[in-house]
């Protein structure tokens, strides 16, 4: 059964699943008690175990008296002194039992448990493959695509399916684009295409945008005929878009190739060839700012910011709307490469060049061109795009959504 528009936007429903779902199963090898906290042995022999706070383990009480059962929301309020009476598990049905002093009975999943491990104490030796991170991603340059087709899927099967969605949806996720072949060449038909993921992003370009070349009316280099160096979009935005979607519904001319580039493959690469470079590029935030209209959108970005693990997480990269470094940018770059500031101004841009050379050559750039019926969906926070010259009528339409509405409903589909 095809899951329903409304159901696939219930946030709640979303959160719940991303909280409690836990597909996978295994087992404890023993348990033992500290007067703070529960200490699980998963593997001796590897040196993997977890220490539990008896607080967190309270305050995180998953049953329905503790956890909305539809929404996943946080029912218990109390802050008293969360202390067990009685730990006990059971190994039949891999789970962990409390009663606390209050008299309330907490079941914990060892599944859950593993999952949710805050420690490092060799967690990541036992934990199975997690398909839904970085591990699942496929990072590629231009010499990929030559030997094998772009990720795609039907439009009927996309919008009829939850299989088509997920499908959709999964390449998305593994190459940070996917097209939607044999969609109706229409700018409605594109919005609702995007729709079926998510409520669509709304900008100062609207919901869903057209854009004819030619058209200077609308304040945007974009909608010129010459080249547009690969970038990533809103970049003078807090939250740039996750997912964007480009569909030329219309076109009559002479050349205007979409570029695409992996920046996640890109940065993998820096980090391995020039790591004093890829210091500065993940660590300074370079100012934005764009004028559009009667308003003034400015922030600051990290080419490729780093999670804890030292994963890139993000791409962000716009030199159209790049502003001087300042005095912030300054001290990250003597941060970052440990240098004075006399120097900082001339590593930052020893960096760039680099940085420029890499994007605007070949060895990473993905050229194809959009086509009516065609949908391109691109992760904007992973992939650079642009476009070449072009002479001639193009009409080009498209829509976003913001990261968090297509991951969103990845794992319900995942969890269905």
């Amino acid at each position: 059964m095809m899951l329903s528009f409304r159901a696939l936007q219930l946030r709640g429903l979303k959160l719940f699943t991303a909280i409690s779902a836990v597909p996978r199963s295994v087992s404890t090898a023993s348990l033992s008690k500290d007067p703070d906290s529960l200490l699980v042995n998963w593997d001796q022999q590897k040196g993997a175990w977890s220490r539990y706070h008896y607080e967190w383990l309270r305050d995180n009480c998953t049953c329905p008296s503790c956890r909305h059962p539809e929404t996943g929301q946080r029912i218990l309020t109390t802050m008293e002194d969360w202390r067990p009476d009685i730990i006990q598990g059971d190994t039949t049905n891999e789970r962990v039992e409390i009663i606390w002093k209050d008299g309330h009975n907490s079941q914990y999943k060892h599944s859950w448990l593993l999952e949710n491990s805050y420690n490092h104490n060799n967690i990541a030796n036992i934990k199975p493959a997690d398909t839904t991170q970085r591990s699942d991603l496929v990072l590629w340059d231009a010499e990929y695509f030559k030997s094998r087709q772009p990720p795609s899927v039907e439009y009927e099967e996309y919008m009829n399916s939850d299989e088509g969605l997920l499908k959709m949806l999964r390449q998305f996720r593994r190459y940070g684009l996917c097209f939607i072949h044999n969609t109706p060449a229409s700018k409605e038909a594109t919005g609702e295409a995007i729709r079926r993921i998510g409520p669509l992003r709304n900008s100062y370009y609207g919901s869903v945008w057209t854009m004819i070349a030619g058209n200077m009316a609308v304040n945007s280099v974009a909608y010129g005929y010459k080249c547009i160096p690969v970038h990533t979009d809103h970049v003078t935005l807090e939250e740039p878009p996750g997912l964007m979607a480009l569909h030329c519904v219309e076109y009559k001319g002479e050349g205007g190739e979409t570029m695409l580039l992996d920046g996640f493959k890109v940065a993998e690469y820096i980090r391995q060839d020039r790591p004093d470079y890829f210091a500065i590029l993940s660590q300074v935030s370079i100012p934005y700012q764009l004028n559009y209209k009667d308003g003034t959108y400015e922030e600051r970005k990290v080419v490729f910011p780093v999670n804890h693990k030292g994963e890139v997480t993000d791409v962000h990269l716009n030199h159209d709307d790049r502003q001087p470094l300042d005095v912030k940018a300054v001290d990250e770059i003597c941060t970052a490469s440990g240098c004075d500031e006399n120097e900082a101004v001339s590593k930052f841009y020893e960096a760039l060049r680099y940085l420029h050379n890499i994007i605007y050559g070949s060895q990473f750039v993905y050229e194809m061109t959009l086509s009516p019926g065609n949908v391109l969906a691109v992760n904007n926070r992973r992939l650079l795009h642009g476009r070449k010259e072009f002479k001639g009528y193009r009409n080009l339409c498209g829509t976003a959504l913001n990261q968090e509405e297509w991951e969103s409903t990845l794992k319900l589909l995942e969890n269905k």
